[in-house]
């Protein structure tokens, strides 16, 4: 008799996806190897401070969860305690333009749920 292949639960996969996404968003984030500038308070850090911080976090867009434009590196105490993203914006506006800054401000209540082939494929373009 064949066996068949179990399949990864939805939330395993969704933080599978999370953690490869935000890596590949703190790789980005990372200048020399060693330092990087906090998208929200513009200051520079070394890497062991960069977290990965959504402009629009994942409780209040599910749908921009893994857009890159919404999510750049940030160091852990704006991540944590900095609510106030309009800094943010006006650094992000600098890094990619007012177009798609709006477009992120126009899109971010838009609740998505997420499918198991396109977190698969999120994994995989990510790793």
């Amino acid at each position: 008799m064949k066996k068949t292949k179990k399949l990864t639960p939805l939330p395993k996969l969704l933080k599978d996806a999370e953690k490869v996404f935000n890596a590949w968003v703190r790789k980005r984030a990372l200048q020399d190897n060693n330092y990087f500038v906090c998208k929200n308070c513009s200051r520079t850090f070394p890497k062991e401070e960069l977290n990965a911080g959504h402009l629009y976090a994942v409780k209040k867009s599910s749908f921009l969860r893994f857009h890159e434009d919404n999510v750049w590196g940030e160091c852990r105490g704006c991540n944590a305690f900095d609510d106030n993203k309009v800094k943010y914006q006006l650094n992000l506006i600098k890094e990619i333009g007012i177009e798609r800054v709006e477009w992120l401000n126009d899109h971010y209540r838009i609740r998505k749920t997420w499918s198991r082939d396109e977190l698969m494929t999120i994994i995989k373009q990510y790793k």
